[in-house]
């Protein structure tokens, strides 16, 4: 018996958070079509929500801020901690290739609702 496991790419989102945290003005590229429900891992959609909510509060993304805003929100623990998301800005040495492993999250979730979709016909 095989697991169905919905598509996602956990690489692709760890890429997206890391070159946000390595580069802020990164989210620009994809803010106009990545929404945190594009996120298969919650973890990773709570990290990006933090992210977006500093961007529209006009601070400065980064390590430090990120995970100021997750303890405030009080969501620091369910994503493992202030070493996960260090361990973000690891996963890519650029954040120049933000569009492209945004698009990779957007199709996937693209995907997971066409499945969803058909799976209720």
């Amino acid at each position: 018996m095989t697991m169905n496991i919905p598509p996602h790419s956990e690489q692709a989102e760890k890429a997206v958070l890391g070159s946000i945290m390595i580069d802020n003005k990164a989210l620009v590229k994809v803010a106009d079509f990545l929404v945190k429900d594009d996120f298969y891992f919650d973890k990773h959609a709570l990290v990006f929500k933090a992210c977006i909510d500093l961007f529209n509060e006009h601070t400065p993304i980064d390590l430090t801020t990120v995970n100021a805003k997750l303890a405030d929100q009080k969501v620091i623990d369910k994503i493992g901690g202030i070493s996960y998301v260090a361990s973000l800005s690891e996963e890519v040495p650029t954040a120049s290739h933000i569009y492209e492993y945004g698009m990779i999250v957007k199709n996937k979730s693209i995907l997971r609702k066409l499945k969803i979709g058909r799976a209720h016909v």
